[in-house]
This record gives structure tokens, C-alpha cells and sequence, in this order.
């Protein structure tokens, strides 16, 4: 259901509202923990509507994103607070190097989901950034080449990867952007008038 983009935030966030169920039996909520849960109701309907259907895509789930960040971060808020409760115990006999501890402790809890989302950064810049270094390399290969005989203009044609192309900023002023129609339309055109 959820690709790399959502990565650990989409499982923390769909079990925000178990959790918060379970603290909510075994103490007495607080107005916060009620709208916490109320507000993140809405994201389990959203996928009781959503996941049944046969032909799925992630970008259904664009409308519960905020709610699943949301729910994520009540997830690792749950976590750590159990986490300083149980070292709540050694705190009152050593105060200093205690609060030491439930930091680093929080500080490993999270530093892997960083690390995964950090590193997904990386991957998307050094994975995407294809077409950008082309056209880069595409204006430089235009400035070094020939005038066009009288006084033309070199054309830069991206066919169907149009959409790929940054802004008609990055061509020199002697270029201009053009597309072809598509084989697909050529061959349309030729039957019909053929």
C-alpha cells in the first residue's frame, strides 16, 4: 500500500489510533488524548473506503496524508514516554546521568527512521536528477556548436519526455523548445487521409 516515500511513517501512523486505544483503557483520558484519537478517525474510514476497491494507486491515500504524519508522530510520542516511564525508576537516584540516558535513549529510537528518510533524500537527488544534467550539458554543448547559417535558430526537441523539461530558461537565446507529434498521431493522421 504505501511505497518508500511514506517508508516507516505509514505503519506508525496507521497504528496511532490502536495505541492510543490502549492508553485510553488503561488510564484516564485526558481532553488532548480525545481529540488526538477523534482526529485520527477520519484516516481509518478514508482506507475502509478506499482499500476494498479493486484498482488501487498510493495517490488515493493523498487526502489522509496529514493524518498519517500525524499519527506517526503520536506513535513515537507514545513510545518515548513509556520509554522515560520506565526509566522513571533509576531517576530519582541518580538525576543527572539519568536524563542522560532517556535522551540517548530517545535519540536511537529515532535515528533510524532518520537515517531511512534522510538516505531516501539522497537517493531521490542522485536517482532523478538525470534530465537536469542533461539539459545542463545539452546548453553547453549548444553555446560551443556553430551558428546556425543565417542567423537561424538550433531546435531542441524532447519528442514525448517533454514534460521532463525543466523551463525554456536553461536554453540560450539562439534556441528554441519543439515538440514533434507522436507516431502514434502520424500514423492516425496517415489512415485517415491516406
Amino acid at each position: 500500500m504505501f511505497n518508500s516515500n511514506f517508508n516507516v511513517v505509514g505503519l506508525l501512523g496507521m497504528i496511532a489510533v490502536p495505541i492510543l486505544a490502549v492508553r485510553l483503557l488503561l488510564r484516564r483520558p485526558s481532553s488532548a488524548d480525545s481529540l488526538k484519537f477523534l482526529g485520527l478517525l477520519p484516516m481509518y474510514v478514508w482506507m475502509a473506503i478506499v482499500l476494498p476497491r479493486p484498482h488501487k494507486e498510493e495517490r488515493f491515500l493523498f487526502p489522509i496524508y496529514p493524518m498519517l504524519c500525524f499519527g506517526a508522530a503520536v506513535t513515537v510520542d507514545e513510545v518515548l514516554t513509556v520509554m522515560s516511564r520506565l526509566f522513571a525508576r533509576n531517576r530519582m537516584e541518580n538525576q543527572g546521568s539519568e536524563s542522560n540516558s532517556v535522551l540517548m535513549s530517545r535519540m536511537l529510537a529515532v535515528a533510524p527512521l532518520a537515517i531511512i528518510s534522510i538516505s531516501r533524500s539522497l537517493a531521490l537527488h542522485n536517482h532523478y536528477t538525470a534530465p537536469l544534467a542533461l539539459y545542463q550539458n545539452l546548453f553547453q554543448h549548444i553555446i560551443n556548436s556553430p551558428q546556425p547559417a543565417n542567423g537561424g535558430m538550433h531546435y531542441v526537441c524532447t519528442g514525448g519526455e517533454w514534460y521532463r523539461f525543466p523551463s525554456s530558461f536553461f536554453l540560450p537565446n539562439n534556441t528554441q523548445l519543439s515538440f514533434l507529434k507522436s507516431c502514434h498521431f502520424l500514423a492516425r493522421e496517415w489512415l485517415r487521409f491516406g
